[in-house]
């Protein structure tokens, strides 16, 4: 998009017009006519916004319904995993209804939380294994040359023959 200078109506920009004073019949680019700017509002041809009833009620734009949201429990029972003994029966509930949901595709939490630990108990095995046997990173580097599952398969039970 070109701009158009206000003060002309050519196509270049205002601040590089060669008009520099104040005009007394300025130049209206938008209906192209002489005794306004473009920017005035009452020029017949100056943009309107268009009518409807977008922000009539500004209560319903700040109101929203979220089935996720629970009276009793607060963001900081939920991180720290602490929940009220009122709404555990609730809880209960949701978890059953997520456990049937799991068909879907979808992890439930209780998966999620035993998958995750499962995940660090692991990383810790191997980072105690890592921390008595140096040398094992040396086979970082030729699992990275290695071409298939096989090779690399071969390279790890070669480095435990050989006691690494």
């Amino acid at each position: 998009m070109k701009p158009r200078c206000l003060k002309c109506g050519k196509d270049h920009a205002t601040r590089n017009c060669h008009i520099k004073e104040r005009q007394e019949n300025p130049f209206c680019i938008n209906c192209q006519d002489f005794g306004h700017l473009a920017c005035y509002t009452k020029c017949p041809k100056f943009p309107q916004p268009k009518k409807g009833t977008a922000f009539s009620d500004p209560i319903k734009r700040k109101n929203f319904s979220s089935k996720w949201t629970k009276e009793g429990i607060s963001f900081a029972n939920v991180v720290s995993g602490e929940i009220p003994n009122q709404i555990a029966s609730e809880t209960e509930n949701l978890t059953a209804n997520k456990k049937e949901d799991s068909s879907s595709g979808f992890l439930t939490q209780d998966n999620n939380s035993s998958d995750f630990s499962q995940v660090l108990e692991l990383f810790n095995t191997i980072s105690n294994l890592v921390k008595k046997n140096p040398k094992i990173l040396d086979l970082l580097s030729k699992f990275k040359t290695a071409n298939s599952d096989e090779e690399k398969t071969c390279l790890l039970a070669e480095a435990i023959m050989n006691n690494i």
